[in-house]
Protein backbone atom coordinates (compact mmCIF):
# COMPACT_ATOMS: atom_id res chain seq x y z
CA UNK A 1 0.00 0.00 0.00
CA UNK A 2 0.93 3.73 -0.15
CA UNK A 3 0.65 4.18 3.35
CA UNK A 4 3.39 1.36 3.90
CA UNK A 5 5.47 2.54 1.02
CA UNK A 6 5.08 6.06 2.42
CA UNK A 7 6.24 4.22 5.96
CA UNK A 8 9.70 2.10 4.39
CA UNK A 9 10.89 5.76 2.90
CA UNK A 10 10.69 7.93 6.22
CA UNK A 11 12.23 4.96 7.59
CA UNK A 12 15.37 5.03 5.01
CA UNK A 13 14.70 1.67 4.52
CA UNK A 14 15.45 1.33 0.86
CA UNK A 15 17.86 3.52 -1.16
CA UNK A 16 16.12 2.90 -4.82
CA UNK A 17 12.31 3.08 -5.18
CA UNK A 18 11.01 1.56 -8.23
CA UNK A 19 7.76 3.19 -8.48
CA UNK A 20 4.78 1.69 -10.46
CA UNK A 21 2.73 4.54 -12.41
CA UNK A 22 -1.08 2.77 -11.23
CA UNK A 23 -1.42 0.65 -8.17
CA UNK A 24 -4.70 -0.77 -8.67
CA UNK A 25 -6.73 2.08 -7.44
CA UNK A 26 -3.78 3.73 -5.94
CA UNK A 27 -1.98 6.45 -7.74
CA UNK A 28 2.07 5.40 -8.18
CA UNK A 29 2.42 8.86 -9.66
CA UNK A 30 1.11 10.61 -7.00
CA UNK A 31 4.07 9.17 -4.30
CA UNK A 32 6.94 9.21 -6.86
CA UNK A 33 5.69 13.28 -7.43
CA UNK A 34 5.48 13.74 -3.63
CA UNK A 35 8.71 12.19 -2.97
CA UNK A 36 10.62 13.70 -5.43
CA UNK A 37 9.29 17.16 -3.94
CA UNK A 38 12.55 16.42 -1.75
CA UNK A 39 15.67 17.02 -3.21
CA UNK A 40 17.38 14.15 -1.39
CA UNK A 41 15.36 11.49 -3.17
CA UNK A 42 16.53 12.40 -6.89
CA UNK A 43 17.88 10.04 -8.20
CA UNK A 44 16.65 7.35 -6.19
CA UNK A 45 12.94 7.25 -7.70
CA UNK A 46 12.58 5.15 -11.06
CA UNK A 47 8.89 5.46 -12.57
CA UNK A 48 8.37 1.92 -14.05
CA UNK A 49 4.58 1.17 -16.05
CA UNK A 50 3.06 -1.05 -18.99
CA UNK A 51 1.80 2.46 -21.09
CA UNK A 52 4.28 5.52 -21.68
CA UNK A 53 3.66 8.28 -19.41
CA UNK A 54 1.74 10.28 -20.94
CA UNK A 55 2.73 14.32 -21.50
CA UNK A 56 0.79 15.17 -18.37
CA UNK A 57 1.87 13.38 -16.38
CA UNK A 58 5.45 14.29 -17.08
CA UNK A 59 4.70 17.65 -16.18
CA UNK A 60 4.05 17.21 -12.56
CA UNK A 61 7.52 16.37 -12.24
CA UNK A 62 8.65 20.27 -11.88
CA UNK A 63 12.38 19.66 -12.04
CA UNK A 64 12.16 17.53 -14.76
CA UNK A 65 10.74 13.17 -14.60
CA UNK A 66 12.70 10.90 -12.88
CA UNK A 67 13.82 7.64 -14.92
CA UNK A 68 11.19 5.77 -16.78
CA UNK A 69 10.97 2.23 -17.33
CA UNK A 70 8.91 0.52 -19.38
CA UNK A 71 7.35 -2.98 -18.59
CA UNK A 72 7.67 -5.75 -21.42
CA UNK A 73 5.15 -8.78 -21.63
CA UNK A 74 5.89 -11.68 -23.80
CA UNK A 75 3.30 -14.02 -24.80
CA UNK A 76 5.87 -16.74 -24.67
CA UNK A 77 9.14 -16.67 -22.65
CA UNK A 78 11.70 -19.07 -24.37
CA UNK A 79 12.96 -21.68 -22.36
CA UNK A 80 16.56 -21.33 -20.65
Amino acid sequence: SLAEARDAWANGQFDLALVDLTLGAESGLDLAVEWLADDQARGRVVLLSGREPTARELARFPDGAPPFLLKAYYSRVPAL
